[in-house]
């Protein structure tokens, strides 16, 4: 596991994203009002510019997709290392990820070229991200879609691909070496 922690400068430029994502069109897929999408924008932007302190702190480099969206409804990638396309999702918690939980992948988004997802955990009392764990994108379609979380029991707003955290690599120095090849 990788940790990254944050201060409110970093989390007030994502909530700045996140707001100017959903204002200039971020695809809506899962029906939530305006405001909840800003909320669910800021997290996913705090994963993402905490990953990338990650990325700088380990000296891979990188690029992200800075487009907007005022032509599109969402973004090619979130990180390009080496012309490895990397997805960061992550979730708003205050428990310790573990290998029980269940993380959901979109089936939308199955479509889109991806070569790796990053999933993580954002625990806004401690200020950090947690980084648990990655998968190489073409292994999500292999597993059951859902309409629940099958260990948390809450509904997804959309169907899923849905993985135990336990099938997630956690050697993040595996990715790397992936990437920079």
């Amino acid at each position: 596991m990788e940790i990254v922690n944050y201060d409110d400068a970093l989390e007030n430029q994502a909530l700045v994203r996140g707001r100017q994502m959903v204002e200039n069109g971020l695809f809506n897929r899962m029906g939530f009002t305006f405001g909840q999408r800003i909320n669910k924008a800021k997290i996913g932007c705090i994963g993402e510019l905490t990953f990338s302190i990650l990325l700088t702190e380990k000296g891979i480099p990188f690029r992200t997709d800075t487009g907007d969206f005022t032509n599109r409804n969402s973004d090619d990638f979130d990180f390009n290392i080496n012309n490895k396309l990397i997805d960061v999702k992550v979730a708003k918690t205050l428990l310790m990820p573990n290998d029980r939980w269940t993380y959901g992948y979109p089936v939308q988004q199955i479509g889109l070229r991806k070569d790796y997802v990053v999933v993580g955990a954002v625990n806004d009392e401690e200020r950090c991200v947690r980084f648990y764990g990655w998968i190489p994108f073409s292994q999500i379609s292999r597993y059951p879609t859902q309409q629940s979380n099958s260990f948390a029991g809450f509904n997804y707003s959309t169907l899923n691909y849905e993985f135990p955290w336990g099938d997630l690599n956690k050697s993040f120095d595996t990715l790397w070496a992936l990437c920079l090849e």
